[in-house]
């Protein structure tokens, strides 16, 4: 009798806690290695950034107020890897407010930017959450460092071409 009171306690106490209301936050991307996105981009280089057009507001886990900014983004060009040189660019970062994605940059920090070109206008070049854009201070940014200050300089190098057959004879 005890055993079956014991094991209706233990059960009734692990409902109660899977019952509890929970938040829950994920957000997920794959972001490829420096040489793919490096590849696959329009636009590369180290920036700081001057200011955008949209305000995202967050409470941190500490709960802390954050604000950052996105939409049509300012920056400053300092060291550019990849693209047409330009002192000042724009790019369209979308914040994904309201989902556990939202996305944002500080005004006046500097970031290591991998700029695409938007599917919907080709003339357009966007960044945002699932790319490798991060502050050029973030302790995950030394990957992209090491490779992006490692390229041969530009006009350098080749292609190489070809097609590659199986023969099962």
């Amino acid at each position: 009798m005890l055993r079956l009171v014991m094991k209706s306690l233990f059960l009734i106490g692990v409902f109660c806690l899977f019952s509890l209301p929970a938040t829950v936050s994920a957000c997920s991307c794959y972001t490829h290695p420096p040489p793919i996105a490096f590849n696959t981009a329009r636009l590369v280089f180290i920036g700081r950034m001057l200011g955008g057009t949209e305000e995202v507001s967050r409470t941190e886990d500490a709960g802390n107020p954050h604000v950052t900014e996105a939409g049509q983004v300012r920056f400053a060009v300092e060291e550019l890897f990849k693209g047409v040189k330009a002192e000042e660019v724009t790019i369209k970062v979308d914040s994904f407010r309201g989902t556990s994605c939202a996305f944002g940059l500080k005004r006046g920090e500097r970031y290591i930017v991998y700029a695409f070109r938007d599917p919907k206008d080709e003339t357009v070049l966007y960044t945002g959450v699932c790319s490798r854009t991060k502050l050029a201070s973030n302790e995950y940014a030394k990957e992209d460092l090491d490779f992006l200050r490692n390229l041969p300089p530009p006009g350098t190098g080749g292609n190489i071409k070809g097609l590659i057959y199986v023969n099962n004879k």
